[in-house]
């Protein structure tokens, strides 16, 4: 869609146009196409003006990506989330998912697209506020990021934190030393000299393993014969673990067990 649009933007335009001009029922049926033109033309007013109304719509067809199964139109905003307007979009996406569930792809949605930075920013805005809701969601939003300084050091502030906070502060934690595990674990695998090895590291990788492994599985690194053969073999049982994750996660918020929508302020969350 964005090299068509890059060929005929003027062409481009019309269709936001005319997307505009949809009814919601008809943004829900196109909500895939409307999504890449109106972020390739994402400088455009109008085209972030669509994004935005999107972002109430529900698709009649979720389209996804990975093992995670990322959404698609996650990946495609933080796929241009440097543009000015689409950032806050994406900032907004980040503070206003309902449950952990959630939560965890728009963080995996920024960490694949390459925006971690935007992430740690939003984290480092709402532990500035000193609200405890706040607290809470920067240490999930922690809690779920791949492998960084920044996330270890948010982690770490709070380790003695009790109450609410403390929960939080706890479930994150685990996520995000579960995922480093699981790196450990996958590095072994891609070591390992026999069958032997490679079994031993996949069991316990397949303990742990979440949605994550999207990130890091595909870095450069030398891999044996061992591992390029046999790792075939466990991909339904790492895609079977990401969706276990998925499921359970969508039960909780902040690491606690969720609570009914009637007290989550709706000019806060939003589906």
């Amino acid at each position: 869609m964005e090299a068509l649009v890059k060929a005929d933007e003027e062409a481009g335009k019309r269709w936001i146009a005319i997307l505009s001009n949809a009814t919601d029922t008809q943004l829900r049926h196109l909500h895939h196409v409307a999504t890449q033109v109106a972020v390739s033309l994402a400088a455009e007013d109008n085209a972030r003006k669509l994004l935005a109304r999107l972002e109430a719509i529900s698709p009649s067809i979720n389209r996804v990506a990975g093992m995670a199964k990322v959404p698609a139109h996650s990946l495609a905003l933080w796929g241009k989330a440097d543009v000015p307007g689409l950032k806050e979009i994406c900032k907004h996406r980040l503070i206003t998912r309902r449950d952990d569930g959630q939560i965890a792809l728009e963080v995996l949605a920024a960490s694949l697209s390459g925006k971690s930075v935007i992430v740690e920013e939003t984290i480092d805005g709402l532990l500035a506020s000193g609200q405890p809701a706040d607290t809470c969601l920067a240490l999930t939003l922690s809690g779920f990021c791949d492998e960084s300084a920044h996330a270890s050091s948010v982690l770490a502030r709070f380790e003695k934190a009790q109450g609410y906070i403390g929960i939080a502060h706890k479930a994150a934690g685990g996520a995000y030393q579960r995922n480093l595990w699981a790196r450990r674990w996958y590095e072994q695998m891609k070591c390992a000299q026999t069958g032997l090895e490679f079994w031993q590291a996949s069991v316990q990788l397949n303990k742990i393993v979440d949605g994550r492994c999207d990130i890091w599985s595909k870095d450069d690194g030398t891999e044996t014969e061992i591992f390029r053969s046999f790792l075939p073999t466990i991909l339904r049982k790492i895609r079977r673990r990401t969706e276990k994750w998925q499921k359970k996660r969508k039960d909780y918020l902040f690491g606690d067990k969720s609570p009914a929508d009637l007290f989550l302020p709706e000019e806060v969350f939003v589906d």
